[in-house]
């Protein structure tokens, strides 16, 4: 038998678990010092975050997230995170917080959801993988219409007039639970607009005439065909949530990279599937080579299903023997393994400020405030800082008989 990690200690009248979160007292002065709040499901794991220095994290004590834990958490943030293990339990917890926080949403007043790595809780993944791989965890959650989306219609059959209409008639019950009368016209707004595109035809061949997006991602034309995704996954498509249309070329240098590299997928592998891609296609390219490695660790090619070919091919052709040198395949395993921290540390900020930006543009249209525009300019500088990184490395190159001080 596994030994367990903590003892469930029993309620008693002096001590009410389902009113206290483990951790509660101090993660409250961490969020005043604008430390996120972030849930997760043991004591074990609020102590290994706490120590990788995420000094929002909180547990329910040996109870499921109760009604009582949920308002603390309100009081702390006015978005908490929650943070489930990756395995079917840890799914099922994150459904049951959705139905337990529905009544209770109000204007400005929501959850997020992490989801871990398959078999892994929050200890696991920063004893092997550290406080980088969480990062990444962290800077792919999903706002609570999202989960409650993917809920109702993973694996869902619409084949048929009827079972269309039982999810229509599920969803409205679902929304018909929330108390406040804004929210409710939000949230059954939303789902309509989902529910129209899941169910809409395929716009023919060629018939598509959009314009690209404009600066920022503001142009307001529909997605062409190829990206428009049918099926249960098209309200967490990037092409209707706001992803990148255009295969982004930093997404495209880690990708070719690891097709070059696969090596990184046993020294970065926990951090490499946490990591977050802009655009649907990256994201199916990673996980094959993911998947392409596990059946063939020793392989130094790795193969990959044909209809990805083309989305290979594009990955190809976008990077630069001279710009991008580390990335091709007679690099020193050393010079890679730096290029790779680098490029990859780089790729999470931007990720992180891109999601932050549409979310302050988003801000700024519904409250043209100073504070509102003075944030956007912050992101924007952000942004700009990311984008101009570079560090003068002594030693870089060398493994590859480059000189000894390069920029990476």
């Amino acid at each position: 038998d596994i030994q367990a990690k903590y003892l469930n200690s029993p309620e008693t009248p002096l001590f009410h678990k389902g009113a206290l979160l483990y951790n509660g007292f101090s993660a409250r002065a961490a969020a005043h010092k604008g430390a996120r709040i972030i849930a997760v499901e043991g004591y074990v794991d609020v102590i290994a975050m706490v120590e990788a220095g995420f000094e929002g994290a909180v547990a329910p004590l040996g109870t499921a997230l109760t009604d009582e834990q949920l308002q603390l958490l309100w009081r702390m943030a006015d978005e908490p995170t929650l943070l489930f293990d990756g395995d079917k339990a840890g799914r099922r917890a994150a459904f049951r917080a959705i139905d337990l926080a529905l009544p209770h949403l109000k204007p400005g007043k929501s959850l997020a959801f992490g989801t871990l790595p398959e078999g892994q809780d929050p200890d696991d993944l920063l004893r092997r993988s550290g406080r980088e791989a969480m990062e990444a965890v962290l800077a792919r959650t999903e706002p609570l219409a999202d989960m409650l989306w993917a809920r109702e219609t993973e694996g869902t059959n619409l084949d048929t007039p009827e079972r269309k209409a039982a999810l229509e008639a599920r969803l409205n019950e679902l929304v018909g639970a929330i108390a406040d009368e804004s929210v409710r016209r939000h949230y059954r707004q939303d789902l309509n607009d989902r529910m129209r595109r899941l169910l809409q035809p395929a716009a023919p061949a060629g018939a598509w005439s959009g314009r690209r997006a404009g600066p920022r991602g503001r142009g307001r034309d529909a997605a062409p065909p190829a990206l428009v995704l049918r099926g249960v996954e098209v309200g967490r498509s990037p092409a209707i949530v706001g992803g990148a249309s255009i295969l982004p070329r930093n997404e495209a240098l880690l990708l070719f990279c690891l097709m070059n590299h696969p090596w990184l997928l046993d020294e970065f592998g926990e951090a490499i599937a946490a990591l977050p891609f802009a655009h649907a296609e990256a994201t199916a390219l990673c996980r094959a080579l993911q998947e392409a490695h596990m059946e063939d660790p020793e392989a130094l090619t790795l193969t990959l299903p044909e209809q990805l070919e083309a989305v290979r091919r594009r990955v190809c052709s976008l990077a630069n023997p001279r710009m991008d040198w580390p990335a091709y395949p007679d690099t020193g395993k050393d010079d890679v393994r730096l290029w790779w921290r680098q490029r990859s540390a780089l790729h999470l900020k931007a990720y992180t400020l891109s999601r932050e930006l549409r979310e302050a543009e988003q801000q700024l249209g519904d409250d043209p405030s100073e504070a509102n525009f003075a944030w956007l300019q912050d992101v924007h500088e952000r942004m700009s800082a990311v984008e101009g990184t570079e560090a003068l490395v002594e030693g870089f190159g060398a493994a590859s008989g480059r000189a000894s001080a390069r920029s990476v």
